[in-house]
């Protein structure tokens, strides 16, 4: 069926059988986003974690059966180094946490509206509060405006945005949203409280969250985003 309406699709709901915390949701979305294993030092650096953050939490999705640790082929003489990789039974997902949290977000902006405060304020405070759920990935702030778009990217992901886009560009495309249905309904408040989750995500990365812009249900098949 053709699209008629501007804006992105809903994404797919699946069951993922076990919760996986925000920083575990954006580590297996790089896992999936690789065509061979990585390295646990590689990974790191890629998502800016020490070392040590990264294996203990490759050794618990591979706990839960979400990775697996595979040797990789030495190059030249010695024994082989291990990476890991995601399991096939468990393909990319939206977490339900993510959903409950945004919805949860959504019916207080809309409480504190009919009491008379600004809703729009409101969801963006509460949107900038979800993306305290993130900031242990933005410890080492970057001063390098691509990674931390990178970095952003990546968690949009996980939640389900379904992003398009050369990251080293400023313009993304969200394809996909996880609150469509409330979004269409309640626009000033859903998506504000998207935009002050994607404030809240800049700011940790030690960008100008001001620099943000949101446009809402931009074009056919998506909304677009400007990071700094």
């Amino acid at each position: 069926m053709e699209n008629t309406k501007l804006g992105p699709k809903a994404c797919e709901e699946q069951h993922t059988g076990r919760s996986l915390s925000p920083e575990r949701r954006i580590i297996l979305s790089s896992l999936r986003s690789k065509k061979r294993p990585i390295r646990v030092q590689d990974l790191a650096l890629e998502l800016g974690f020490h070392e040590n953050t990264i294996r203990e939490h490759l050794e618990g999705l591979a706990l839960s059966h979400y990775a697996q640790r595979v040797p990789i082929p030495s190059q030249g003489r010695g024994r082989p180094s291990q990476g890991y990789q995601p399991l096939d039974d468990f393909i990319s997902q939206v977490e339900p946490e993510a959903r409950e949290y945004a919805s949860l977000a959504l019916v207080l902006a809309r409480q504190l509206a009919v009491r008379g405060q600004d809703s729009k304020t409101v969801a963006v405070l509460a949107g900038e509060a979800w993306a305290e759920e993130f900031k242990e990935l933005d410890t080492l702030p970057s001063k390098n405006a691509g990674k931390s778009r990178r970095r952003i990217f990546e968690i949009l992901k996980a939640l389900g945005f379904s992003p398009k886009s050369n990251v080293e560009k400023k313009l993304i495309k969200l394809e996909t949203c996880p609150l469509l249905a409330a979004a269409r309904r309640e626009p000033e408040i859903v998506c504000s409280v998207h935009l002050g989750l994607i404030r809240g995500l800049v700011s940790h990365s030690g960008g100008n969250p001001n620099e943000v812009k949101l446009t809402q249900f931009a074009e056919y098949g998506s909304c677009h985003l400007v990071l700094p």
